[in-house]
This record gives C-alpha cells, sequence and structure tokens, in this order.
C-alpha cells in the first residue's frame, strides 16, 4: 500500500470521525457515511465519496468480516452516481506531424 494511499484512507476516517461526533463508536459508520454521503452529493463529489465508502467497506470487512451486519449496512449504502469522461480524441495525422516538425530531431525521431 502506496504512502499516497494510505494517507487518503487516513484522511477518509478523520472525515467520518468528525461527522459522527467524539463519542462515536464503530457502530455508527453507517450514520456518518449517510452524512457524508450527503454532503458530498451537495458539493458535487460523487468519486470522493465512493471512495470512502470503499474504503470504509474494506474496514469493515477486513475487521469485523463480509458476514458482520456493519458490513452489510456499509454495503448497502448506494454509491453516488458519477458522470461518464469526455472521450479522448486521438491526434489526426496532419495534426502530429506538424508538432512533429516543430520538435528537435532527437524527439521526432522518439515519436514513431
Amino acid at each position: 500500500m502506496s504512502a499516497e494511499y494510505r494517507t487518503r484512507i487516513e484522511a477518509t476516517g478523520r472525515t467520518l470521525a468528525e461527522l459522527a461526533g467524539a463519542e462515536s463508536r464503530v457502530g455508527d459508520l453507517p450514520r456518518a457515511l449517510l452524512a457524508y454521503r450527503e454532503q458530498c452529493a451537495t458539493a458535487g463529489h460523487p468519486v470522493q465519496f465512493n471512495r470512502a465508502k470503499a474504503h470504509m467497506q474494506a474496514f469493515v470487512r477486513d475487521t469485523l468480516t463480509k458476514g458482520h451486519d456493519l458490513y452489510r449496512r456499509v454495503t448497502a449504502i448506494p454509491a453516488l452516481p458519477t458522470s461518464r469522461r469526455t472521450l479522448r480524441r486521438p491526434q489526426k495525422p496532419e495534426a502530429l506531424r506538424e508538432l512533429l516538425d516543430r520538435l528537435p530531431d532527437a524527439h521526432r525521431r522518439q515519436a514513431w
């Protein structure tokens, strides 16, 4: 697990702990996730919520197993819909030739 990924998971945990309150327990996770879902939906950050949900599902799965009621409750929270990304369009051959003509010879040879 990379340090960056670990940092993201820790940030998710801190955010949900803040939403759940100081006296929260692991059993309060579904309530905190629902509050975070609403927050992310309002802010227009569906991917952020979906990742946080995945982090918490993994935590509960690894800590309590998939058979635990808490895992089923976290899993039952619906993901937020995301929009599709714009289809990327490759360069047309003429545009690529123009670009290569402006590059130094050493770089031009690397393109093909």
